[in-house]
């Protein structure tokens, strides 16, 4: 019995780190605030959210907006990003955007590089 579970528990591991690997370079990676994540070349760190849509089912005024301030490291270079959703006119088109953001209590953001994988 112990060697079986041994195998499982090596095959487990393997295709965990098979998925980590693939998701590595994908062209979208999602992360809530305080979390580090890898989008292509790209290492993110999201630092704050400031989350101030209208829940779903609720009627409000203002649909309002989430920002997130993002700690972007490529190589030797860093770069501090607030990205917004839905997006501004100071948005860069094929750049890093802000592409989803779930309406949990601590928002799930998904990050989208439009020159990868493009």
């Amino acid at each position: 019995m112990r060697p079986f579970l041994n195998l499982c528990c090596v095959t487990a591991l393997a295709a965990l780190a098979s998925a980590t690997l693939t998701s590595a370079s994908a062209a979208s990676v999602t992360l809530r605030a305080g979390q580090t994540g890898t989008l292509g070349e790209r290492t993110l760190t999201v630092v704050r959210v400031q989350d101030s849509r209208c829940p779903p089912g609720k009627q409000c005024i203002w649909a309002g907006e989430i920002v997130a301030k993002v700690l972007v490291r490529s190589g030797s270079r860093v770069s501090f990003l607030t990205l917004k959703r839905p997006a501004g006119p100071e948005a860069v088109p094929g750049s890093l955007r802000l592409s989803e953001a779930s309406f949990d209590r601590v928002p799930r953001l998904t990050f989208t590089d439009e020159s990868a994988g493009s």
